[in-house]
């Protein structure tokens, strides 16, 4: 990619600043938005960017950085979280937003055929354009923004709802919806759809309180969406694998579990 970025000096004053893998993961960002409106083909299908905007993967990412995908999520659910970015996401992409990026990257890449025209241009002419060019580039930011802004108020009530889905199976009911709960079931739900996790928890409630079942351990909601997800998510071959008289190598693992879990902290 040609040309170059602003980056104020009061970056030294952020907190990104302070963690250098955190700092190197939002440099990668502003050096990869596109810094005018343009079309890629991704997965066969074709994308509009729009300044400010850039396709995010995590393993690519993980390989071009050298840090682990494990950080670089959790380093981008902070930036959305501080408001520095916002994140539009399918079963097949990311589509990553600088916010506010036309207010501080303006007039950054100019075309050498613009520069040499820019000496025959009067400064009015300069201004309406510059005007015209930053009111085209808010529209479209603003309009990022809102429905960014409708994806997150939807993501919050699926998981509310999940939570009372929990609440409902009566394994271990919560008094509230903490920090911790919303942030794993958030990160779940990028991965999964609201039904997904539903049926999941179904699933882990049907076997943990039928005997004909060995699994009969009780996670909370955080336990079961970071550890117990993945094993329930079938129904089918969760209660094959839990069935009792078929314990085996399952069982040996759920005892080691049961014994981890021993030492936790509400």
């Amino acid at each position: 990619m040609e040309g170059w970025i602003k980056v104020h000096r009061q970056i030294k004053d952020h907190f990104i600043y302070k963690d250098s893998e955190t700092l190197h993961v939002w440099m990668h960002i502003l050096l990869n938005a596109t810094h005018e409106g343009r079309q890629t083909v991704l997965n066969g299908k074709v994308v509009e960017l729009l300044p400010g905007q850039m396709i995010f993967g995590r393993k690519k990412w993980s390989r071009d950085l050298n840090i682990s995908e494990s950080k670089i999520r959790s380093r981008i659910d902070l930036f959305v979280e501080a408001g520095m970015i916002s994140k539009i996401s399918n079963n097949k992409y990311s589509i990553l937003t600088v916010k506010n990026w036309s207010e501080y990257q303006k007039n950054n890449h100019q075309s050498s055929q613009n520069k040499d025209q820019q000496n025959d241009q009067s400064d009015s002419l300069e201004i309406t354009e510059e005007v015209a060019v930053d009111d085209q580039e808010k529209s479209h930011t603003d309009d990022q923004q809102k429905t960014t802004v409708k994806n997150e108020k939807n993501v919050k009530k699926d998981i509310y709802s999940i939570f009372e889905f929990w609440n409902e199976q009566k394994i271990v009911v919560h008094r509230k919806l903490t920090g911790k709960m919303e942030t794993a079931t958030k990160g779940a739900l990028k991965d999964y759809s609201k039904d997904e996790l539903q049926e999941a928890i179904a699933n882990y409630s049907q076997i943990v309180k039928d005997s004909r079942y060995y699994f009969n351990h009780k996670w909370t909601l955080e336990e079961f969406v970071r550890r117990g997800l993945e094993k329930f998510m079938d129904g089918a071959v969760a209660r094959e694998n839990y069935l009792n008289g078929t314990q085996g190598i399952a069982a040996q693992k759920q005892e080691k579990e049961n014994w981890r879990d021993t030492g936790r902290r509400f």
